[in-house]
């Protein structure tokens, strides 16, 4: 199979929060990894791989069952599509459920799963996305056309600023006139519905440097396109879209065999254009799915996910 190489660029529209896990407090810190900066061992922002996976997948999922005619799963259907699935019992090797999946599911073929006692390798290698700044000179690479190198001159943290949020009680505002007060008594150990908190964040116009590699079919290929098409009709990064973070845009660079870059999509104000082999491979893995669902016994298709018997032909 043929191995594909890409280098991607996010640039920020709006600040984006990835946040490192902290239950004690009520300020959101931006997730970090160490790392050595010449004769310094620096902290610097990093976007994990994993989150960006976890997105694509389930843009992925939805472009699929979108396709399938909305087609409704049952729960440990579900949780495969959408999450990965979970591992249970001693581990098995089931070839034939194995190969069945990699057939009718280019998506998991290419982003693995459990299915069952079974673990369905993926065929992803990526780096973390890192911001394009002074830490990461001997990180992201040299001479890619999308990235502004003038921000090699900073330092990460002068591209970071604080937000501070208020959650109001709004059983104490003008709003109280629509609530029965007689179900309003709180216990004395019931918290406030006001609550102060702040987000560290990145700034807009910072941008990103991501690497995958990828050792996958054409069709495979098409269902990581089709996960892209998906997120490009909302091109958020992190969870916190709804308070206006993380709207970016994108553009992903094929590295050729003579080392040269090509573009291969671009995400620019949410409008998706795909090179030719973009194109092609996404035509292909569309089609692969309208057949899919046309020849197909959807119940038996459904119970392979579940890891019940299925009867299907390959």
């Amino acid at each position: 199979m043929p191995v594909y190489q890409f280098n991607s660029v996010y640039t920020l529209k709006a600040p984006l929060s990835h946040q490192a896990v902290d239950p004690n407090s009520v300020v959101k810190k931006l997730n970090t990894v160490t790392l050595r900066n010449g004769s310094e061992i620096e902290q610097v922002f990093a976007y994990s791989g994993n989150a960006l996976r976890g997105g694509w997948r389930d843009q992925g999922a939805k472009y699929l069952l979108n396709h399938w005619d909305h087609l409704k799963l049952p729960q440990k259907a579900f949780n495969l599509i959408f999450t990965g699935g979970n591992l249970s019992g001693n581990q098995v090797v089931d070839v034939s459920r194995a190969q069945a999946i990699r057939h009718y599911f280019p998506l998991l073929s290419l982003l693995g799963g459990a299915i069952g006692n079974q673990i369905l390798a993926g065929k992803i290698t990526q780096t973390f996305a890192y911001p394009v700044c002074a830490e990461t000179t001997a990180i992201v690479p040299a001479n890619l056309d999308p990235i502004d190198y003038q921000a090699q001159k900073l330092s990460w943290r002068r591209m970071t600023e604080d937000k501070q949020f208020i959650r109001l009680d709004d059983s104490k505002q003008t709003l109280s006139t629509y609530l029965d007060k007689t179900t309003a008594k709180k216990a004395k150990s019931e918290l406030p519905a006001q609550m102060l908190y702040g987000i560290e964040y990145l700034i807009p116009n910072t941008q990103l440097w991501h690497n995958l590699e990828v050792d996958c079919t054409e069709l495979e290929l098409g269902a990581l396109v089709s996960c892209l098409a998906e997120w490009a009709q909302a091109p958020y990064l992190g969870g916190m879209s709804a308070q206006g973070f993380g709207l970016c845009d994108l553009t992903m660079l094929q590295e050729t065999d003579d080392d040269s870059q090509t573009p291969f999509l671009t995400i620019t104000g949410g409008k998706l254009q795909l090179a030719p082999l973009a194109k092609q491979v996404k035509d292909q893995y569309d089609t692969y799915l309208k057949d899919i669902y046309a020849n197909t016994d959807m119940t038996q298709l459904i119970k392979l996910l579940e890891g019940k018997k299925w009867q299907l032909s390959l």
